[in-house]
Order: structure tokens, then sequence, then C-alpha cells
């Protein structure tokens, strides 16, 4: 085994710190994935390292397919440790992957840190010659394929990068919220209800039948009942 290759069981170890501490881990698994070297031992022989790798990622608890590790790998092959120190993403080194220059390509990442958008529309500006329908492959990894099956792949690739990168948001997003728990907002009390007024009682008056007076009364005042004018008297 050659210095630069690695066993599958460090593979898989550094694979999963890689996931774990997620900071870069799509070049980790890149460089990870280009350098394991295949075994062909018992049970394992015909199988393929890449599906061996996801297979045990998978049975690790993470979501990570074998598209997503190849994506990685090629993108990790085409682009030297020394060339990913452009503050730009994971994202947009894939995308100028499809340039068919190197140099093209490192001029541009090292021009700006890119949106995905702006990267986009830069790659409709270029003459067609100088882009390819989807990202390198080197041939040295990657068997010649129909231009449609390339594509497929490539996209199911993204996709599968894109699933990836989800995943670990929502996992980092859940532990920040375990980490900080989020007190619930304080109700706003009820604003106060002014007291209805008292509702006027309508008084009832009569006429005074006491010899002499003759005076309209309020049935229950003193007057009325020192004149002997009981309310029973009118009562409905």
């Amino acid at each position: 085994m050659s210095a630069s290759q690695i066993t599958f069981d460090i593979a898989l170890a550094r694979s999963i710190a890689a996931l774990k501490h997620r900071d870069g881990y799509a070049w980790k698994l890149g460089d990870i994935a280009r350098t394991v070297k295949s075994e062909h031992n018992g049970t394992d022989y015909g199988k393929k390292i890449m599906d061996k790798l996801a297979d045990a990622l998978q049975a690790a608890g993470y979501s990570i397919k074998v598209g997503t590790l190849r994506n990685f790998r090629t993108i990790a092959t085409a682009y030297p440790e020394g060339d990913r120190d452009t503050a730009n993403s994971f994202s947009i080194y894939e995308l100028f992957a499809r340039l068919d220059n190197h140099g093209d390509r490192m001029d541009l990442l090292r021009s700006k840190v890119w949106s995905v958008a702006d990267a986009q529309a830069k790659l409709k500006e270029l003459q067609p010659a100088k882009v390819t329908k989807d990202p390198v492959l080197p041939s040295v990894m990657v068997p010649a394929v129909k231009d449609d099956e390339n594509k497929l792949a490539s996209l199911t690739a993204r996709v599968e990068t894109l699933r990836a990168e989800l995943q670990l948001a929502e996992s980092r997003l859940a532990e920040y919220l375990a980490a900080h728990p989020q007190s619930e907002p304080a109700t706003a009390p009820e604003p106060a209800t002014a007291p209805e007024p008292a509702t006027r009682q309508s008084t009832e008056y009569v006429v005074c039948t006491h010899e002499g007076c003759g005076k309209r009364h309020a049935v229950n005042s003193a007057m009325a009942r020192k004149h002997g004018m009981s309310p029973a008297l009118y009562a409905a």
C-alpha cells in the first residue's frame, strides 16, 4: 500500500470524525474517498469501495449516499489542497469544475468570493468551448459514459451533496436549540376593561293624594312615606 493510501477502517473513522466536526467535511470526505485503498478479501471481494464506505456511514447514522461520496472525490481530485484557500465554498468549486481549463477555474476562484447565483451567471457568460456540460470527471477514476448518463450522474450527485449539507445544517440547528433553550414569549396582559357605568334606575313619581298636598313625589321618597304613600300601593 502506498504512503498516500489509507485502509478502509481508517477511512471510516476519519469520515465519521469529519461528519461530527462538520467544518470542511466535503473536502475531507473527498480526500478520504480518493485515498482509501480498495480491499478484496472474503465477503468484500468485488464490492466497490465507495459503496462499502457509504453503507458503513449509513449504518453509523449518517445519511451519506454513494453518489455524494463519488462527487466529493471528484472535486477533491480536481483541486489540490493548495488551491482551496480562496474562501469560496465547496459548492462554488464544484460549479467552476465545469471549466475545462484548471487555470481558468483558479483565476475565477481567486478573483473574489462568489455566490452560487453569481457563479452560475458567470459560467453562462463564458465561451461554450470553455465550459463542459458537467463537472470535470478525471478519466483515471471515472470510465467514459454517454452524455445523458454522465449528466444524470452529475445531477444526482449534486442533489445528494445538497441533501447532506441540509441534514448537517438541521442537525447543527437542533444542537444549538438544545444548548440555548428558547423561552416562551411573554403573554401580553389583557387590557383592563373599564367598568360599565352603573345604570341609572328610573324613578317613579306619583301625585300625592294626601289632603292639601297634590304634589308629585317619588314613590320611595321620605315625603311619600310621610304622607302615607306606601310603595306597595303603586306596584304594578
